[in-house]
């Protein structure tokens, strides 16, 4: 079934796979309306934002983000043959059209939900400024893909060594290239988020004298505009010099103690090296990839042929399993010892609970997920967050 499939699909005219990405295109769409449907549904049986948005989200996480990886895979197979004139940058030529197949349905998943989501949390962010801050975004996280292709694809050290060496040239090299793009990239942060340097005053000395006490001498300290998408939230970035961002919505409507606990929790992130050992992590993936492919030609040349579909079953499992480990997992466990380096800084555990609660309260987040979701979120919920807070300060 599988086989028929994917001969059925590579062997496409130009103008059949242009007509069946769109028609791919258009079941997203649909999709979105229908999400807009059921989220409707959801707020007037119980009148909730928190509920509503959390019901969202689950089905944008699951049920939509797996229709779009589905339909991205069926988009790429029926247009792979179409890119051989390409050459060598075959890869980066689907990546493109991947990407912009990706932009083409997020932005009419915006402006589809666009006014239910402006309804709900009466953000003021226009229409066009989220689909620019969607462009940045898209454009932000494919750049450091592209260039990294086009130097792979290049192959400047394809005559080094014999063919030995060049297996290990051909690991090496992408992690060499994508560990220089790690220090380069985060410098483009600002510009993503339209942040610009903390102004002037006696709140950014305090915050710096903060940060400072923490050992910490090389960070610039960003104002992230956030108000318009009551966004209350901070990050931290750079594997040198360290990028930390508050957004203005959460410095409005925090006191100053509450603020030092929620930037005391980004300083945890660099002390304890979490950006360094996610960079790891990534790395590693240049190094199992190949692995598995060895092991899988291994496995040819001793019993039997794997089937195509089988084969890209098994890669496509491998790196969803191993990002899932490297986004959730490994997340959830850097946001719990952030959290206990807040109560390291000299914190209180009430001004660092009062902190969650407000931002809870501001982005309208569900204060608990169901037990299944919890197991793919990026960080602890709230509730368990400020009770293991409490506790451990006892």
């Amino acid at each position: 079934m599988f086989e028929l499939l994917f001969e059925f699909l590579f062997n496409l005219s130009l103008s059949q796979a242009i007509l069946f990405n769109l028609g791919i295109i258009f079941i997203n769409i649909l999709f979105s309306f229908l999400i807009k449907v059921l989220v409707e549904k959801k707020y007037k049986k119980t009148n909730s934002i928190e509920e509503t948005l959390y019901f969202q989200q689950i089905l944008g996480k699951y049920l939509q983000f797996i229709t779009i990886l589905f339909t991205a895979f069926f988009s790429s197979l029926s247009l792979s043959p179409h890119l051989d004139w390409m050459g060598g940058l075959q890869l980066l030529g689907l990546l493109i059209i991947i990407y912009f197949y990706l932009f083409i349905i997020l932005i009419f998943n915006q402006l589809i939900l666009y006014d239910l989501n402006t309804s709900l949390r009466k953000t003021t962010s226009s229409k066009w400024d989220q689909i620019k801050l969607l462009l940045r975004v898209l454009v932000f996280t494919a750049l450091p893909l592209i260039i990294m292709l086009v130097i792979i694809d290049l192959k400047p050290l394809k005559n080094l060594g014999g063919e030995k060496l060049q297996k290990y040239i051909n690991i090496l090299f992408p992690m060499v290239i994508y560990l220089l793009l790690s220090f380069v990239m985060p410098l483009f942060n600002k510009y993503m988020l339209k942040a610009e340097l903390f102004p002037e005053g006696e709140l950014k000395n305090e915050l710096t004298s903060f940060v400072e006490k923490a050992g910490i001498k090389k960070f610039k300290l960003y104002l992230w505009f956030t108000k318009d998408n009551k966004h209350a939230n901070a990050l931290v970035s750079g594997l040198l010099t360290k990028q930390i961002f508050l957004s203005d919505y959460l410095l409005e409507n925090f006191t100053e103690e509450e603020t030092k606990s929620i930037l005391a929790h980004e300083i945890g992130h660099i002390k304890k090296h979490h950006l360094w050992i996610r960079t790891g992590l990534i790395l590693g993936l240049f190094i199992l990839g190949p692995l598995l492919g060895i092991i899988m030609e291994a496995y040819e040349d001793k019993f039997t042929e794997i089937p195509l579909w089988v084969g890209l079953g098994i890669i496509a499992l491998f790196l969803i399993s191993y990002l899932i480990f490297l986004r959730y997992l490994t997340s959830r466990i850097q946001e719990r010892q952030a959290d206990a380096f807040v109560l390291e800084m000299g914190i209180e555990p009430e001004v660092f609970a009062s902190a969650l609660d407000k931002l809870a309260k501001l982005n309208h987040a569900i204060r608990r997920f169901n037990k299944v979701d919890e197991k793919f979120q990026t960080h602890p919920s709230i509730d368990r967050r400020i009770k293991w807070i409490l506790e451990k300060s006892k």
